[in-house]
């Protein structure tokens, strides 16, 4: 949801979470910014809710960075020697 289409309370909900969890100065720059809720991936809409839930978010649920996946073992792959 880009910036210009938060209305005034959604803002100021964000605002005062922000600054209930201690965030920091540049957050609430970016807060009313035109970029903030917009994800730096795809430039697709962070959802309000999204937001809500983290407040700092860059990414969109699409492009948000996963965490790599476990290396596997490739013992599993090899025949068993009686």
């Amino acid at each position: 949801m880009h910036y210009h289409y938060f209305t005034l309370e959604q803002r100021d909900a964000l605002e005062r979470l922000i600054c209930d969890q201690g965030g920091s100065a540049d957050l609430l720059r970016r807060l009313h910014s035109p970029e903030y809720g917009v994800c730096e991936s795809c430039g697709a809409d962070i959802p309000y809710t999204s937001l809500m839930e983290s407040p700092a978010a860059r990414y969109c649920a699409n492009c948000e960075p996963t965490q790599p996946l476990p290396a596997l073992s490739v013992r599993h792959l090899l025949p068993r020697i009686p």
